[in-house]
């Protein structure tokens, strides 16, 4: 006798995948899947562990900590409960590596900053910018002018951002930029000495050290003797007015003031005649002098 078994061989499903081929390093992305072949309804599973599954399976999202090639794998079955795995292949990128520049502190002046110290540059291989964070979004331009009068005393966060043009992966960095009050340069009273004068050490000014005196003439800028403490030589200067200016800091920091040193001439002394007097006529009065109010030796 004889028996015939029929089998039928049913046909497995499989998965297309719409997926990137690149993604960059700690991004997020959607993958989804399409069943085809096989008999449905169609069930999925994701073999790889993902962030989120969509309520269907047809989709799920992940993000990857480590870059280099990583795969995914989903595993599809049929209403027959024929199933496959699938898997799909893809490179996740770096973030290029930048640095927003070293921590600065300004003083609160009218006087934009350009940060300097980032990498890489604006266009270097891709497009930079900074941006500020918390209230001082308009104290930094894109191109890193910060403007301290605008964000005002205090520390405040400046991002540098970078997209690499080859990956399209981006990164950023943080720096601090400290707003302080400035030091503001005094010059101290205006002083009217002689032209025979010695040695002249200008008073109250501020700061007391620190600070840098110069002429506003070349004739001025001579009669220098100490910059740093403010001395100068009267003797070198002509009669009349003369400008010093004191200066103190640099960039934001910068400050100056401006006061003058009037050099008087020596008076012209003269007399009206001389005078005779007998030996035997006791005190008496000389000639008047001009001007009036020496002292006769």
């Amino acid at each position: 006798s004889e028996d015939v078994l029929e089998l039928t061989v049913l046909e497995l499903p499989s998965l297309n995948w719409l997926a990137p081929a690149t993604m960059c390093l700690d991004s997020s992305d959607t993958f989804y899947v399409e069943p085809v072949g096989g008999l449905a309804p169609h069930s999925i599973l994701w073999l790889t562990p993902m962030d989120a599954v969509a309520l269907d399976s047809l989709s799920a999202t992940t993000s990857w900590s480590t870059a280099g090639a990583q795969s995914l794998e989903a595993l599809v079955t049929d209403a027959n409960g024929c199933a496959q795995a699938s898997v799909v292949d893809l490179d996740v990128l770096a973030p290029p590596t930048i640095e927003a520049g070293p921590d600065i502190v300004l003083c609160n002046q009218p006087i934009p900053e350009q940060l300097t110290g980032f990498s890489p540059g604006f266009s270097t291989g891709g497009t930079g910018g900074f941006y500020g964070v918390d209230g001082v979004a308009d104290a930094v331009t894109s191109d890193g002018w910060f403007d301290p009068a605008s964000s005002g005393e205090g520390t405040f966060e400046v991002v540098y951002e970078f997209m690499s043009s080859t990956t399209g992966c981006s990164n950023r960095d943080t720096l601090l930029v400290q707003v302080v009050a400035p030091t503001v340069a005094e010059a101290g009273p205006n002083v009217t000495v002689c032209i025979n004068a010695p040695a002249l050490q200008l008073s109250d000014f501020n700061p007391a050290s620190g600070g840098s005196w110069a002429g506003l003439t070349g004739e001025a800028n001579t009669a220098i003797i100490d910059a740093a403490n403010g001395i100068l030589n009267p003797q070198a200067l002509s009669a009349g007015s003369h400008t010093f200016e004191i200066t103190f800091g640099t960039g934001t920091c910068f400050s100056s003031d401006q006061m003058t040193v009037l050099i008087d001439p020596l008076p012209e002394i003269t007399l009206a005649s001389d005078d005779a007097f007998c030996a035997n006529a006791g005190i008496v009065s000389v000639t008047e002098a001009t001007p009036a109010g020496g002292i006769w030796d």
